[in-house]
């Protein structure tokens, strides 16, 4: 009872994309890359943690996408689990920067994570939920229709 570790409650946050050396020269030339230095983090604001990490790290960062989800840190978890081998580490990065966060992805990795956040993130999971209603009642509607 004393040493029994308490379940964490998942928190709603928003997951980042954040890229490194977010140039317009650089942007420009993002579709061309093989590969990108991309930031994974969770924030409560992810424009006030732009600025922790621009103050943190050499070079500039630039928000790509953010998505409000529930359970944000265990989605974090995840995607940093299944990009691993593309993890790096920015150098001279002060220790609150994110710096070990970093990841050099291709664009296709980047468009699959942006999928995988956009099916976790809460206005999704509204949409589904009214999605479902529509459908329960419009297939009420049809069985009373046909039953008269």
């Amino acid at each position: 009872m004393f040493f029994t570790k308490k379940k964490k409650t998942p928190i709603t946050r928003q997951v980042y994309l954040m890229e490194l050396d977010g140039s317009l020269w650089r942007f420009l030339l993002a579709f061309f890359l093989p590969v990108r230095e991309i930031k994974i983090g969770v924030a409560k604001s992810t424009e006030q943690r732009q600025k922790t990490v621009d103050a943190g790290i050499k070079g500039y960062v630039k928000i790509l996408n953010s998505y409000t989800v529930d359970a944000a840190t265990r989605t974090e978890s995840h995607l940093h689990e299944l990009y691993k081998k593309q993890r790096f580490t920015v150098r001279g990065g002060k220790r609150s920067s994110g710096k070990t966060e970093f990841f050099r992805l291709s664009n296709k990795d980047i468009s699959h994570i942006k999928q995988i956040l956009k099916k976790r993130s809460k206005k999704y999971q509204q949409f589904r939920k009214v999605l479902t209603l529509i459908c329960f009642l419009f297939l009420l509607l049809w069985w009373l229709v046909e039953n008269q």
